[in-house]
């Protein structure tokens, strides 16, 4: 009698998980992607303090457009992933998505920056893009340092204007 119990129990718990239907996924309609700085992905020496953003919108849905953008630089990842613009938060209405120009705080030398977006489309709203970066470069002379790493003066053999610092 037990066994004809166990072997009920096995046969209706194999017809429950047979039948169950996989949980879909859910797909935002919209999300944005690709994002780029002077057409690189995280670029690490940019030779301008106002440099361009770009991103692509993905969707699901065909003919979407978009209406407006949100954009925030961080000088810090922690506060690009709390969303917190504080070097530049900026919403404009337009669908322009590409070489987006930096307008936030001024940016010197050797400074990193972390960025984010969102999208208003005509389709709904996109969530955050993940965090991308990109540092500001040296701009200067004035921020270049360093020593001369050569020979004081150049070999019998050398020329003396290509291989020595006089």
């Amino acid at each position: 009698m037990v066994k004809k119990n166990i072997l009920v129990v096995l046969c209706l718990l194999m017809a429950l998980t047979i039948n169950a239907k996989p949980k879909k996924v859910q797909v935002p309609a919209v999300s944005v992607g690709e994002l780029r700085t002077e057409r690189m992905v995280n670029p690490m020496s940019l030779d301008t303090a106002t440099p361009r953003l770009g991103w692509q919108i993905k969707s699901t849905q065909s003919d979407v457009k978009q209406t407006a953008y949100r954009l925030i630089v961080s000088s810090t990842l922690a506060k690009a992933t709390k969303l917190e613009g504080d070097l530049w938060d900026t919403t404009v209405n337009t669908d322009q998505s590409q070489w987006i120009a930096y307008a936030g705080k001024p940016l010197r030398s050797d400074t990193r920056c972390y960025w984010r977006v969102k999208v208003t489309t005509n389709k709904g709203e996109s969530e955050w893009s993940d965090v991308a970066l990109f540092n500001v470069g040296l701009l200067y002379t004035s921020d270049w340092s360093g020593q001369w790493i050569g020979l004081d003066r150049a070999n019998p053999w050398d020329k003396e204007e290509e291989h020595s610092q006089l």
